[in-house]
């Protein structure tokens, strides 16, 4: 497992090995098969996180069914396990790895990587502010947005976010190291102006001065949260949703149309705002008239594949969008009953809360560095039953 989720993280930074292009799922495949096989041995939060999982993709068929829009099987099939890979690599991880000995022997294999690359993402960030050394690519709020190596800023801060997260899970580093190479990927993060990468870090700073005195969050710091992170959405909240004219605007829009036409259902897998059903044009789209839009015509599948609400909406309906905030509920409370007070926790939550903030703008939540992230919130959450807590009013 080492080995795979080694590759896995090379294949993230873009180094090309074999297989590379398929490191999700088979990965997805694999800890499929170790779910079925143990699936009794889970606690009730991940059964039941599973057994919602299992909801979701009957709704899915049914709705396939009920719309009658033609969908060969294999597409739905594919659909089918490419809306499961962020749940089962979560779950799957948390169970598989949930010793101390076994996580902190992969945090000894990522840790001089996760140091080396902390140092030199905040170094040419940094020139970068300054000068143009051909690591940036766009601007936002006057300042260049960095992306290192890679074509996204975006997929910069994230894969910065999982290399911090590796730092944060590694007790042994002595506490004045640990915060430095903290405070470089923070910077680097900041440095790439993407909201996630944004929010991660404000989300972290918010969250570790409300429990500074180590209580349980109580319902206003919930709302000062929520408030904090949409004033820093605010770029994607006016590009995104509120200009009607943007291709995500019309996509969300024509979700809820989708779920109303076909309610109590959706459309049914591989029809809507999913990846199999941008890269095998579906007929709802010629329906709904994205194919004459800027954006959303054939072959456009960063905006087809680049809303993963309104991909649930249109194909699983009002109900399956009930299933899938079930689903992240009961991760949350995972994460946070966890028997740890370190800032390690507000840095995991952190990355939660970012992915769920951009749960209506984005299709991080299933692409390749969202199923990374989640490996690592689920490999973090992965304790025996007796460092579990719950706080006295836990949620």
């Amino acid at each position: 497992m080492l080995l795979i989720f080694l590759g896995f993280f090379l294949s993230n930074l873009g180094i090309e090995l074999p297989f590379s292009s398929s490191y999700d799922e088979i990965i997805t495949l694999i800890l499929l098969v170790y779910i079925v096989i143990n699936f009794r041995k889970f606690n009730g939060n991940d059964k039941k996180i599973l057994l919602c999982l299992v909801g979701i993709e009957i709704i899915g068929v049914v709705s396939n069914v009920y719309s009658g829009i033609d969908r060969k099987p294999i597409y739905i099939i594919l659909d089918a396990l490419a809306i499961s890979k962020t749940f089962i690599a979560y779950v799957g991880f948390k169970n598989l790895i949930s010793t101390d000995k076994e996580k902190q022997d992969i945090i000894n294999v990522f840790t001089p990587i996760a140091k080396i690359l902390l140092i030199i993402i905040f170094l040419c960030g940094t020139v970068s502010v300054f000068y143009n050394i051909g690591m940036s690519k766009g601007s936002r709020y006057g300042v260049p947005s960095y992306c290192f190596i890679f074509n996204q800023p975006a997929h910069c801060g994230l894969i910065t976010a999982f290399l911090v997260g590796i730092i944060f899970m590694n007790r042994k580093l002595k506490r004045r190291k640990q915060q430095v190479y903290i405070l470089m990927g923070l910077m680097s993060m900041l440095y790439t102006t993407k909201g996630m990468a944004i929010i991660i870090v404000g989300a972290y700073v918010t969250l570790s001065y409300f429990m500074r005195r180590k209580e349980r969050l109580k319902w206003y710091h919930f709302v000062g949260l929520a408030v904090i992170t949409f004033f820093l959405l605010g770029f994607q909240i006016q590009e995104y949703i509120l200009d009607t004219t943007a291709p995500r605007a019309k996509f969300i829009i024509n979700g809820f149309y989708v779920a109303k036409m076909y309610f109590p259902f959706g459309s049914g897998l591989a029809t809507y705002g999913s990846e199999i059903a941008g890269r095998y044009y579906s007929p709802l789209y010629y329906q709904l008239g994205f194919s004459n839009m800027n954006g959303l015509r054939i072959g456009y599948n960063m905006y087809l594949n680049d809303n993963y609400m309104a991909s649930i909406l249109g194909q699983f309906g009002f109900i399956g969008l009930l299933f899938h905030i079930l689903e992240l509920y009961l991760i949350f409370k995972t994460i946070y009953n966890r028997q740890d007070e370190s800032k390690c926790k507000n840095f995991m939550l952190s990355i939660f809360v970012s992915i769920c903030s951009v749960f209506v703008a984005s299709g991080v939540f299933k692409s390749v560095v969202g199923i990374m992230l989640f490996m690592l919130l689920g490999m973090y959450a992965g304790e025996p039953q007796n460092q579990v807590i719950e706080y006295k009013k836990g949620i």
